[in-house]
């Protein structure tokens, strides 16, 4: 018979206890720490779709999903301000609870266009499949920001007008992360996999 001392069990134990808990911590802070994938500026379905809502001016497309916290407070910023007159300022509604399509008529009031689409109509469309995302392209459809519109997570400043201004003026409009959600099934599961959050 094989004996085994306490200090060996109670170290196993602790050892196993801190193997999950990293992990599990790790796996629920990612989502607050790392922004969510982009298609690239290149991607034909993203430059498609730029091209086709083309107006013959510059295009700011807000992304926004229905059913994301995120969404809702660019809807918010964007509810509290008419479309900007240098630019053709469109919305792309994901989904639409009740909530947002109240959200989404104030902001046809105000003179947003606006598109509502499925979840799999956006991704195979744009290639864009969380939200919320901005991009912003050129009168010649060149884009000049792909991207997130804050630089942390549940931050009360949405730089809207900053991005729009920092592309179309000719800076650089280094990428903020997308802190959102995930608008299909497919990303869903990339980035819960195990539907904790």
């Amino acid at each position: 018979m094989v004996r085994v001392s306490r200090s060996l069990v109670v170290g196993a134990v602790l050892g196993a206890w801190f193997a999950v808990t990293t992990v599990g911590a790790s796996y629920l802070l990612g989502a607050h720490v790392a922004g969510l994938p982009l298609p690239s500026r290149d991607d034909a379905r993203l430059r498609a779709a730029v091209r086709a809502r083309l107006a013959g001016r510059p295009l700011a497309l807000h992304v926004l999903g229905s059913d994301c916290e995120c969404s809702r407070r660019v809807l918010a910023r964007l509810e509290a301000r008419p479309p900007r007159p240098d630019v053709d300022e469109r919305l792309l509604l994901i989904g639409g609870d009740a909530e947002t399509r109240s959200a989404s008529r104030q902001l046809e009031r105000l003179g947003y266009s606006i598109e509502r689409l499925e979840p799999d109509e956006v991704a195979a469309g744009i290639g864009v499949e969380v939200a919320p995302v901005l991009i912003v392209a050129g009168a010649s459809a060149e884009i000049l920001y792909l991207g997130g519109y804050s630089e942390r997570r549940q931050d009360a400043r949405i730089e809207t007008d900053t991005l729009i201004d920092t592309a179309l003026s000719g800076g650089s409009a280094e990428a903020l992360p997308v802190f959102g959600c995930a608008v299909t099934e497919g990303m869903r599961a990339g980035v819960d996999p195990w539907s904790l959050r």
